[in-house]
């Protein structure tokens, strides 16, 4: 199917990776320091389409206290509260219903300095979920995002100061958000955070990557990666990933998705194949307020908004299959292959807080049926059938917090699920109570893993990295 290809902002859109400072080397350790919170509250003068307006961005993140020389400095929780005055959103369009959800994205220029050396780097904070448009007021977007770490190389006092700010926003279903460039804040420049770096290293490691580059000048700053594990220019949208039939484009994505599936009776764990996962923009049911008394102006409210997603493996709606081995009555040695299909579609839902203090948390609702082949007991064959299966689909529910996963970065999710009764097992004889006996049940564990997405209108993200998956 052919693909939008729009002009690609990777200085505007991706994360920065690693940056590095490297002097000389100094004097004793300071030893590892607790983190501390850092907030600052910058105000911007902003091109919008319209004119210059003012914006608001209160940035935060937490940082070591202190550091030794060699530490990695890696900010960490890093956020920011964006608010657009009512007079800059006219931009913003409502969508084909006529409702107006927007998401935003934030990039910070980061000016790092030690003494007389200077070096920068990209923040980049992004909106989780899409935040309604208000009827009047502020729109204010909660962002979440990810920052460098920085390495050290003498003793010295590292300031983060945050410099320029371009802005991404726009109705969550346009394909095309406003492109916003704003200067360096208005007012007295103040920094984010300052942290100590005494001499030598403390007792924590440093994060591979983070070291030096041999042969670097005494008092020098070298930069390096701005982009995360990505190349400048938009990269190749895999074959299996594809818009869903009645989704849009501007909203859709795909991610590679693998996990881990336990079964309690057997005391192990089968692996689920890494495969693609098309992501389809926000579901038939439109976002919505899913606090109990649907109040929008309730300290409490959370706001609920659902994706749909389908598994893409060969066409069909399945994992790669899988080959497990277990020891069957903890001494049989026993390999089957693993076929995982979903029934309907995935649905993610994100549930974000839209008050302080902001949060979000993830759920993951799917419908599963499992079928067996190829068993081997002790390296003999035993013949399932074409046909063995669980007797009936079963529910998986899977959840996260915001530290563990969200749609755009990926994650982890966990949950149970309850396997059923196998039935159609065995071409000789009858094996379906032999196979219930050593699977079925409840108190199986699950735990998927999803890469980054790589968004389908500008390949932006692409290909999407095959995530690591989290036991």
């Amino acid at each position: 199917m052919p693909r939008s290809r729009a002009p690609y902002r990777a200085a505007a859109l991706r994360l920065a990776a690693v940056c590095v400072i490297v002097v000389a080397l100094g004097s004793p350790a300071t030893g590892a320091a607790p983190p501390k919170a850092a907030s600052v509250d910058l105000a911007y003068d902003c091109a919008f389409p319209d004119g210059t307006h003012s914006v608001g961005l209160r940035l935060t993140a937490t940082f070591p206290s202190a550091a030794g020389t060699g530490d990695a400095i890696k900010p960490e929780h890093v956020g920011a509260e964006l608010t657009v005055p009512p007079d800059a959103q006219q931009g913003i369009a409502a969508d084909d219903s006529g409702a107006t959800v927007v998401t935003a994205s934030a990039d910070v220029t980061m000016r790092i300095a030690q003494g007389d050396h200077e070096a920068e780097a990209g923040w980049n904070v992004r909106t989780e979920s899409a935040v309604p448009l208000p009827a009047e007021g502020d729109l204010v977007l909660p962002l979440r995002g990810e920052a460098p770490s920085v390495t050290v190389g003498s003793p010295g006092a590292v300031t983060f100061q945050p410099g320029g700010l371009t802005l991404q926003l726009g109705a969550a279903s346009s394909a095309d958000p406003m492109k916003v460039k704003c200067g360096t804040p208005t007012g007295t420049a103040t920094p984010l955070a300052t942290v100590e770096v005494g001499g030598a290293a403390s007792e924590s490691p440093a994060p591979s990557g983070s070291e030096p580059p041999p042969g670097a000048d005494e008092g020098s700053l070298d930069v390096r990666g701005q982009g995360r594990e990505a190349a400048p220019d938009p990269g190749e949208i895999p074959e299996e990933c594809e818009v869903l039939e009645g989704g849009n484009i501007a909203n859709s994505g795909c991610a590679y998705l693998n996990g881990f599936n336990n079964v309690r009776k057997l005391d192990g764990a089968a692996f689920l194949t890494t495969t693609v996962m098309n992501l389809g923009g926000n579901s038939a049911a439109p976002p919505f307020y899913c606090d109990e008394n649907n109040d929008p102006t309730s300290d409490t409210t959370w706001y609920c908004i659902p994706m749909l997603a389908e598994m893409a493996h060969q066409g069909r709606n399945e994992f790669a299959p899988s080959e497990a081995t277990f020891l069957s009555f903890r001494a049989i040695p026993t390999t089957a292959t693993l076929e995982v299909s979903v029934v309907g579609r995935i649905t993610i839902f994100t549930r974000a807080r839209l008050k302080p203090p902001y949060k979000s948390e993830f759920a993951a609702e799917s419908v599963m049926s499992v079928r067996v082949r190829d068993m081997r007991v002790n390296g003999q064959p035993l013949d399932l059938g074409p046909d063995c299966r669980t007797t009936e689909p079963f529910p998986v529910m899977l959840r996260a917090t915001e530290k563990e996963y969200n749609v755009t970065f990926g994650g982890y999710l966990s949950g149970e699920a309850t396997i059923p009764a196998f039935t159609g097992c065995g071409a000789d004889e009858d094996l379906d109570r032999l196979l219930t006996a050593s699977i079925s049940g409840p108190g199986n564990y699950v735990r998927m893993t999803q890469g980054a997405m790589c968004t389908l209108y500008n390949a932006d993200g692409c290909p999407p990295n095959k995530p690591i998956p989290h036991r």
